[in-house]
């Protein structure tokens, strides 16, 4: 278990016959040099999920799952987080949420299994079969784009 979520636990009194499972280091970084997991489509992924047994059942505490899309995908990342109860995003209604390409942007999402999850991760999030190729990108993306490498990089 990761010494951070070890002390959330605690903190929340949660830590009692809690467990962690991982596929590969959170990675929030996208650095391909941590552990993760390729698909055979190029996109790449790794998660974590938090629980702990409570009268002979697993209660799901939290998760996060993490999938890097190839370039032109519509999107670089998606994440569905399930932060732990107590979190400071509970107080918004937003501890089940996904980042779709921005760790700043969070959209409420519903709370999935991990079995769910780890399907959606190494089944969908795929470009459809009618549309093998990504979508070329039109003006707007280029603008978008262009302007916030220019945001980012005058700040240095």
């Amino acid at each position: 278990m990761r010494p951070s979520v070890a002390r959330d636990l605690k903190e929340r009194n949660l830590h009692v016959e809690a467990f962690s499972i991982t596929g590969g280091d959170k990675n929030q970084a996208r650095s391909r040099d941590l552990r993760h997991f390729v698909r055979d489509d190029g996109a790449w992924f790794d998660f974590s999920i938090t629980g702990r047994e409570r009268q002979g059942a697993v209660q799901l505490l939290a998760y996060d799952f993490e999938i890097r899309l190839r370039p032109n995908s519509g999107a670089p990342f998606v994440r569905f987080d399930l932060n732990l109860p107590g979190h400071d995003n509970e107080q918004h209604s937003l501890r089940c949420h996904i980042h779709c390409g921005s760790d700043d942007f969070l959209l409420p999402a519903p709370m999935m299994t991990p079995t769910e999850l780890l399907t959606l991760f190494t089944e969908g999030l795929r470009l459809t079969e009618s549309r093998r190729e990504p979508r070329t990108p039109k003006a707007h993306d280029r603008e978008w784009f262009e302007t916030t490498l220019q945001i980012l990089t005058s700040s240095d």
